[in-house]
């Protein structure tokens, strides 16, 4: 990256610059592998790290990568495994249940309708109930989301905590030191089961960060700076990106909510309630506007030629036929007054279930929040760096990180499907 008579200040700055090319291709999917791990993989910026300015710095990043690096990409796979297995329980038990609460409605007016096709609804009918039954039992055997919370919230500290760690005095003084606190921090939440997930999700939020202790030794103000790169390109700049591109997705997700769909399936079903009203007016006044046949108006009908008897038969099917239309109409109505809240309840359903309007606004939220420091931070890499300033930065974005993390995790133990 730099040759060996280049100054200390060119090693920060072309590391600076070697980070910022690395995450613009990340950005521009040019680099589709680490998309997801940029700012837990430094093997390419390792590979052109050749700055003997920056040593400390190296080895330390190395030793992040050897030992932590593998523990974070198995708890993420697992995070990630476990979070399709569970959208897909979750897709099929509410697909399902709806398909079925709608086929009971729909055999409903079948059976008045079109009776012939009652063994096919009825066929559909049962292998949804079965379905979601499956599904629903399968959720509470597998408990797909409490692994999902465990995992990802494993795979989320020990992120923070590569992070976190280069703040520690040891990193400068104790090489060995800051290396075994970091893998006994590593194996404690390496370690973390089902209950400790959820007792630390419902824990209160702690309202200021870990102190900063200056270490004993002197520290490079090259390699300081070069750190504070470091973690500026590495996680706040990648990690605004991130919540960018999750805030997007999410509000393609929240169509439903942002539509308002359900509401107005509700409204739809009230006004076919009220269309409904208005045929069985129609039909109650038909009825009763109907002539009554007394004994003289019987005679006088017997008396009657067979051809003008034939013709009162032919007026009086078509006024059945026009009954039974409005009839069907009426069945109808009822029907869909009654499915449409039902398909309302299945998208709510599905929002409730991933959270996706307020996973939304926390995304946009978070993101927002970071362009202060991410701008703080590059304006303080032009001038002299002071070292309690420096790790400061890291300690407050750190501590906003998990704090925003344990948002998350209450928001996914209080959701309808944590179950």
């Amino acid at each position: 990256m730099a040759n060996d008579n280049a100054t200390n200040s060119d090693s920060s700055k072309q590391w600076a610059a070697l980070l910022e090319s690395q995450l613009a291709k990340v950005k521009s999917k040019e680099d589709k592998a680490r998309e997801w791990t940029f700012d837990m993989d430094d093997r390419p910026e390792l590979q052109l790290l050749q700055a003997p300015q920056l040593e400390r710095i190296k080895r330390a990043l190395e030793f992040l990568q050897t030992e932590l690096y593998p523990k974070w990409e198995e708890a993420d796979q697992q995070a990630n495994a476990n979070q399709k297995r569970h959208r897909r329980i979750t897709r099929m038990a509410i697909g399902c249940g709806v398909a079925a609460v709608a086929a009971a409605i729909v055999s409903l007016v079948i059976s008045h309708l079109v009776p012939g096709l009652m063994l096919v609804v009825f066929g559909i009918e049962f292998v949804s109930v079965i379905a979601a039954l499956v599904a629903v039992v399968a959720g509470i055997w597998l408990k797909t989301h409490h692994e999902w919370l465990t995992k990802r919230q494993i795979a989320e500290r020990l992120r923070s905590l590569r992070f976190q760690s280069v703040t520690w005095p040891e990193l400068w003084c104790d090489e060995p030191g800051w290396q075994a606190r970091t893998r006994a921090a590593m194996t404690e939440l390496v370690g973390l089961t089902d209950k400790q997930a959820v007792k630390w999700a419902k824990e209160e939020d702690k309202t200021s960060p870990a102190d900063v202790v200056k270490p004993s030794c002197a520290v490079p103000a090259e390699e300081l700076k070069a750190l504070t790169a470091w973690y500026r390109v590495k996680r706040l700049e990648f990690q605004k990106h991130y919540f960018d591109t999750r805030a997007e997705d999410t509000h393609k997700q929240s169509w439903g909510h942002h539509w308002k769909v359900s509401l107005k399936l509700f409204v739809a079903s009230v006004i076919l309630v009220l269309c409904h009203g208005f045929v069985a007016i129609f039909l109650v006044d038909g009825h009763h506007g109907k002539p009554h046949h007394g004994p003289a108006q019987v005679q006088q009908v017997e008396d009657q030629s067979p051809q003008d008897a034939g013709h009162q038969k032919h007026d009086a099917g078509h006024a059945g036929g026009g009954a039974d239309f409005w009839h069907g109409v009426e069945i109808v109505l009822i029907g869909l007054a009654a499915l449409l809240p039902v398909i309302g309840f299945g998208i709510r359903a599905w929002t409730s279930a991933f959270e996706s309007p307020r996973s939304h606004n926390l995304f946009r939220a978070k993101s927002l929040a970071l362009r202060e420091p991410i701008q703080r931070l590059r304006s303080g890499a032009e001038g002299p760096i002071n070292y309690e300033d420096a790790m400061w930065a890291i300690v407050e974005n750190e501590h906003f990180f998990v704090g925003e993390h344990h948002e998350w995790c209450r928001l996914q133990v209080e959701a309808e499907w944590y179950f």
